[in-house]
């Protein structure tokens, strides 16, 4: 008897693994190859069921309950699996409509590594990282033909100009220039080691020199192709060509007049080449004149006279006043005194005036400041643009409250402590 019954429990045991392992072998496929294998579940088990030699009714009855609770198992979880793939395919449509498996970049990767101000007009800014408050005012230039026409504006930065000496805009204010300095890094005297810095549409670009293509290049790279050329047109035959990715041309230096010679006599060198030309891919061109030294006693000082554009029947021009009072300055070993202040900006279509941008100054302590600007036509007159100047204060007040720390009272040590208040608090 023990036998039989050892014999009929290997048969059962042997069931219930044929039952957990073949319903198992499909449970990771869809719903329809899921029902196939329960299918041929119930007949394999059926015909295991049947060999059994007529064993007990019970014995019979207990496998066909088991048998039937596991298979209602096994259909619950093909049935959840046929919905999570169901599931996983619908996410995976919407997440990627490409057909080729590539990558969409994404539109906003990475923006908070170039943190911006939300305005409207762009007129104003503030340095992110030293503070200083900026306004641009724009000057509205007649449209150039397929939309090439010079970017001129007026610019404020409170960091700027306020050491005492100005410019032709008086103090903090600057016209938008463009041009190539000659950095003496420190040594005027010696230009074996100088640099050169472009400034050109508001940004600045270090510039390196590659000796394998007798080229520069940006420091952190533009793809803009900067080289500089031999001339004759004037005194110390070179200027500079800068070619921008879009085919756009901007020459530097090409005439006397954008030519800036180091002021000192025995520094033989240029010291700054302004922007004289910019030519699109279509030959369209942008034409920069300067003037230097127009006033007695100037040194150094070159001022924008006029660009003209179109084929020369548009152009934007510059008048000026004398400044009440002159400062001498030097910028990278050159010697510069400027008695000239803008006092008017006219832009011309085919020689008539369509603006006329008129600049009052006010004088602060023998400082010149921008008071106002004026924009005004034949027709109309806008109200002026009007600026006020907060007094920065100057200078420290002794506080008598505050007392040195215990360590540097009643002691003959020097315990090589310094105090000092570094950020004016």
């Amino acid at each position: 008897m023990a036998q039989k019954v050892s014999g009929i429990v290997k048969k059962i045991l042997s069931v219930m693994l044929i039952m957990l392992l073949i319903p198992n072998a499909y449970c990771l496929e869809f719903a329809d190859s899921s029902q196939d294998a329960s299918t041929s579940t119930d007949q394999s088990s059926g015909e295991i069921v049947s060999s059994l030699d007529g064993e007990s009714e019970d014995l019979n009855t207990e496998i066909e309950i088991e048998e039937s609770s596991s298979e209602k198992k096994n259909s619950d979880k093909n049935n959840k699996k046929e919905d999570d793939s169901e599931q996983l395919l619908t996410a995976t449509a919407t997440s990627t409509d490409n057909t080729d498996g590539a990558v969409e970049p994404l539109d906003t990767y990475k923006s908070y590594l170039t943190p911006t101000f939300e305005n409207q007009n762009d007129y104003f800014d503030n340095s992110l990282f030293t503070g200083s408050f900026g306004y641009t005012y724009p000057i509205e230039a007649v449209k150039g033909r397929a939309g090439f026409e010079p970017v001129v504006s007026l610019t404020y930065s409170s960091s700027t100009g306020m050491d005492g000496t100005y410019g032709s805009l008086g103090m903090g204010w600057s016209l938008n220039d463009n041009c190539i300095v000659r950095d003496t890094r420190y040594t005027p005297d010696n230009t074996n080691d100088d640099r050169f810095i472009l400034y050109l549409d508001g940004s600045s670009y270090k510039l390196i020199y590659v000796e394998s293509n007798d080229s520069y290049h940006t420091e952190i790279e533009s793809f803009m192709k900067i080289e500089k050329e031999s001339t004759t047109t004037n005194s110390y035959g070179e200027y500079w060509i800068v070619k921008l990715p879009d085919g756009t041309q901007y020459r530097f230096g090409y005439n006397n007049d954008s030519e800036a010679v180091n002021s000192v006599s025995i520094r033989n060198y240029v010291s700054k080449w302004w922007l004289d030309k910019i030519e699109d891919v279509n030959g369209n061109q942008i034409l920069y004149n300067y003037l230097e030294n127009p006033k007695s006693g100037e040194i150094g000082s070159t001022y924008l006279k006029n660009i003209t554009y179109n084929d020369d029947s548009s152009s934007v021009e510059f008048e000026f006043i004398d400044k009440p009072n002159t400062f001498t300055l030097y910028e990278y070993g050159n010697k510069i005194s400027e008695k000239s202040l803008i006092s008017n900006i006219s832009v011309k279509n085919n020689g008539t005036s369509v603006w006329v941008y008129e600049i009052q100054y006010q004088n602060e302590n023998s400082k010149m400041f921008l008071a106002n600007i004026t924009k005004s036509s034949a027709d109309e007159s806008f109200p002026a643009t009007e600026f006020d100047y907060g007094g920065g204060g100057s200078g420290w007040t002794l506080d008598d409250s505050w007392k040195l720390p215990t360590i540097f009272t009643g002691g003959t040590w020097d315990y090589g402590v310094r105090l000092a208040d570094v950020n004016g608090d």
